[in-house]
Order: structure tokens, then sequence, then C-alpha cells
């Protein structure tokens, strides 16, 4: 170029560096800042400036002009003379995909993995490309070879594989597929790469379950998974599946075992269940409830637990654990009918199954608390004490039940005050059963035990006047087979009184009677020994 062409280029530079200069002061008018743009691109003779202008164009047609063909044309342009300008190729992959030229855009992709400066580059591109060659062009097979491809140059691209193996699946090339699998175990094993290494077996283990429908070698796989982490949950679940199909119990409940040991809340409790499961039928009851105690420790109110433990307890005869497991559901429920209900239940077992008669009194006792005026729990509570010797705290429940009836006077509280003496008669206190009787009689005069027991405190008491008025109200009485004392013995009972009384004739009157009536032989002996 001579001198004078020189200082042309240099002045037409300047022009369009001066051009560009003012393109923001056009206030908004894109297509005259595009057509100059285009036009002092034509007759520049400077590449680098050349390319600035087309870029800048191929911008405004794109943001600008919303002319997707232009922008496309003029990236293009910038593209094909230089394949590494990545704003242009970037540009170019976002239009082509927008305007659904796919062809174009599987081509660009070849060319740019063609000129890729670095396998992740390449990788990524062929990725894309794989991508677009399955689901605009439905070409698997191709799609398969790319992603090979991609494996070829980093087998560790955990994108491809995942890629790949879900197109295996899909095509149903089910060999291949455990064959990938297979060669990334061993590539992250050689890499020392344990998690995904256990990863893929896991997975190959699937496919040969699923898939291949070979259970054996899908069992050998989970186990070579546990034998490099023997905690592997996914492992485990699976082997457990697989074993119990198989019907192996007894391993699966040894890995069943390590599985519940790992899991907590609702999956600890299904496991539970699963493994109880399985020891029933092993035969092992003790385990089977072991198993369910152990859910219950991760889910304290389930329901369907308590329901599997209570018949295991039974067969076992743990009645302990049988009654504290009702004691717990008392806790556990929010209705006070409930709870004393199954503390109820649980003092029952243990009266009838265990000698704990202690705890069977505390779970009364916090039933008591949650229902202090239930007459019928205190009567039952005063019954246990009885019945274990505990008479001066049958007293106080007794004493309790009597108050609550207040200025009431019923057939219940006159037996309330029946059982009350009974109760004082226990450790010795004659004079308080005969406050007591007195109650009951004055309320029921013509019960017969209320009755028969007055008259026999009486006695003890040494008070023969009220003895004798009891007996002679006996007499007045239908006394059948049912009653507590016979018409004979009512008779002996007041010769009784009379002899010690220093009636002798009276007495005698009273023991013949009693012969008399069926001839009672206590009051015939009676009666010799007062002759003599």
């Amino acid at each position: 170029m001579g001198a004078r062409g020189v200082v042309r280029h240099e002045r037409m530079n300047a022009w369009a560096r001066d051009r560009l200069a003012v393109l923001g002061g056009l206030g908004g008018h894109y297509r005259e800042a595009f057509d100059l743009l285009v036009r002092q691109s034509e007759l520049s003779s400077d590449p680098e400036s050349v390319r600035q202008l087309v870029r800048k164009a191929a911008e405004i047609a794109r943001d600008r002009l919303e002319d997707p063909a232009k922008a496309i044309e003029l990236f293009e342009q910038l593209f094909e003379e230089d394949p590494t300008d990545e704003d242009a190729s970037d540009a170019l992959r976002v239009l082509y995909d927008q305007e659904g030229r796919h062809q174009d855009l599987g081509r660009l992709l070849e060319r740019l993995i063609d000129v890729a400066t670095s396998p992740a580059i390449r990788s990524a591109l062929r990725l894309e490309l794989a991508r677009l060659t399955e689901e605009r062009f439905a070409s698997r097979e191709s799609a398969i070879d790319l992603l090979r491809a991609v494996l070829d140059d980093d087998p560790t691209q955990e994108q491809a594989v995942e890629r790949l193996s879900d197109l295996y699946e899909r095509t149903q090339r089910d060999e291949d597929l455990a064959e990938l699998l297979t060669r990334q175990i061993e590539d992250a094993r050689d890499r020392g790469d344990l998690t995904a290494e256990l990863r893929f077996q896991v997975r190959l283990g699937d496919i040969y379950e699923s898939r291949l429908e070979d259970r054996a070698r899908a069992i050998d796989t989970y186990r070579a998974v546990l034998d490099r982490d023997a905690n592997h949950v996914g492992a485990l679940s699976a082997l457990s599946r697989l074993l119990k199909a198989d019907g192996n119990l007894s391993e699966c409940a040894e890995v069943m075992e390590r599985l519940l040991g790992l899991e907590r809340d609702e999956q600890a409790v299904r496991r539970s269940l699963e493994l109880a499961e399985i020891y029933e039928k092993l035969g092992e009851t003790q385990r089977a409830a072991e198993a369910l105690e152990r859910g219950l420790v991760a889910d304290p109110r389930n329901v369907e637990l308590q329901k599997r433990l209570r018949p295991l307890y039974e067969s076992l005869g743990d009645y302990r654990k049988l009654a504290d497991l009702h004691a717990r559901e008392a806790e556990l429920t929010q209705d006070p009918d409930q709870a004393v209900l199954l503390l109820r239940k649980a003092a029952a077992v243990l009266r009838e199954h265990t000698d704990d008669v202690e705890r069977a009194a505390e779970l009364l006792e916090r039933a008591t608390t949650i229902k202090p005026s239930d007459r019928e729990l205190l009567l039952e509570l005063c019954d246990h004490y009885t019945k274990t010797g505990r008479g001066r705290d049958a007293v106080r429940v007794l004493e309790r039940v009597v108050e609550s009836f207040g200025q009431k006077r019923t057939r219940e509280l006159a037996e309330l005050h029946r059982r009350l003496a009974s109760a004082y008669l226990e450790y010795g206190e004659t004079q308080r059963a005969l406050e007591e009787l007195d109650k009951a009689f004055r309320i029921e005069p013509g019960n017969l035990q209320v009755l028969t027991l007055l008259g026999e405190v009486a006695i003890k008491a040494h008070d023969y006047k009220k003895a004798q008025q009891m007996y002679r109200a006996l007499l007045l009485q239908r006394l059948d087979d049912a009653a507590p004392i016979s018409k004979s013995q009512v008779f002996l009972k007041l010769g009784e009184i009379h002899e010690a009384l220093g009636e002798s004739t009276k007495a005698a009157q009273m023991y013949e009677r009693a012969v008399q009536t069926d001839g009672l032989a206590e009051a015939r002996e009676r009666l010799q020994a007062l002759r003599r």
C-alpha cells in the first residue's frame, strides 16, 4: 500500500471509531446504527475493525432489532473467520436453539469438538451434542457413541455415566449397562474413590435384580458392597429383601439387625416390625419381642408395635413386661378413662401372674390419682390391700370411699361400713369394727351378713347384750342355705352368750333348740358339758 493508501486507511479507521463513539447518541435509532455498522464493515480494510463492527451489528440485530436471522448471519461470519471466537460460538448456540435450527446447532457443536483445547471442554460439548442428538434427532445410538467417547477421554465423568446408563436402560441394553457399571466400579476402586465404587455397585446389584433377573449375582454384588462398608444402608436394605424372597430367613434376620441399628424414627419402626415377623417365622419369640422393643424406643406411641408385643409377652410368660407395656400405654394416652383401664389391666396381670404385689399396688394408686373419686377403682385398691395384708392401707382407702357418700344412706354405703369393719378386725381394732357395723345396721337392719358379723364382734367385745340383740334379730329372718349362718348356729351362739352371763338354764334351753333344729353336734357337746 502506498503512502496515500495508508493515509486513506487511517482516516477510514478514525472515522469508524468516531461513528462507534456516537452510536450511543442516536437516541434509540437502532436500525440506523445497524445499517451504519454493516456499511462501515464493508468499507473497512482493517480486519480487527471489521470484526468489531460486525460483532456490534450482530448484537444490535439480536438484542435491539429482534432479527435473529441477521444476527445468525453475522455471528456465523465471525465464527467462520475464527472458529476459536467463543463469544460468536456461544451466541450461535443460543440462537440456533431458540430458532429451532438443530441441524445447524449439531454441526456447530461438531466443529467446536474438533477445535476444543482441553478434554474437559470437549467432554462438555459432547454431552451437549448427545443431548441434542437424543432429544431432537431421536438418535439414541449416536448419543450412546458420543457418551462413550466422553468416557474414553474421562472415565470419571459422572454425568456421562448417568446418561449413558439411562440410555442403556431405556434401550434395554442390560448387558452393556452391567459392563459399564462394572468398569466404573473398577475405575473407582483403582483411584481409591470408595463412595463412587459403592454407588456403582449398588446400581449394578439393582440391574442384576430388576432387569437381568439374576438374583444370585445381585446378592453377591450387595454382599461385596458390605465387605467394603458393613453399614451401607442401601446394600443392607436390598440384601435383606432378596434374602427374604429366597427364604434365607436366618441371614435375612442378621442383615436386618444391622440395618435396624442404623435406622431412625419411622424407618426404624417399619424395620422392627419386619424383623419381628422374620423371627416369629423362625420360632424365635424372644428375639421377635426384642425387635419390637427396639421399635418402641424409636416411637413409644406406636400402636401397632404395642399390639404385636402383647401376645408375644403372654406366650413368653413375661408378665412383668406385659404389665409395663400397659403402664407405658397409660402414660401416653390423653384419655383418663383409657389410662385407668390400662393401669388396672397392668395391676391385674401382676396380681394374677407374679408375686410383685407392691408394683400392682403402685399402679392402682396411680390410677386413683387420675380418677380420685372413682369408687369402683378405690374398692379394687382396697381389695388388693386386704389380700396382701395391708389392712391399714385398706382402711384408709375405705374411709375415702365412705366420705364420698356425704349424707347419703344407701345399701352400698352399708356394705362399705361392713367391709371397713372387716378391715379393722384384721389388725385388732374390735371397737372400731363394732362402730362401723352399727352404722351398717342402722342403714340396713335386715342385712344377714351385718347381723351375723355384728353378733360375732359384740361377743369379742364382751357386749353380750348387743350380741343377744343381733342373734335374736336373726331368728326373725328367713335363714336358707344361702344365709351366712344357720338357725341352729344362731341358737348355739345364744346359748354361748347365756353361758357367758352365768345363765346356765337359759343356755341349756338354747343348746336343746339347736340340737332339735338339725342335730348340731357342737350344741349337743355343749349341752352335755353343761349337765355334768
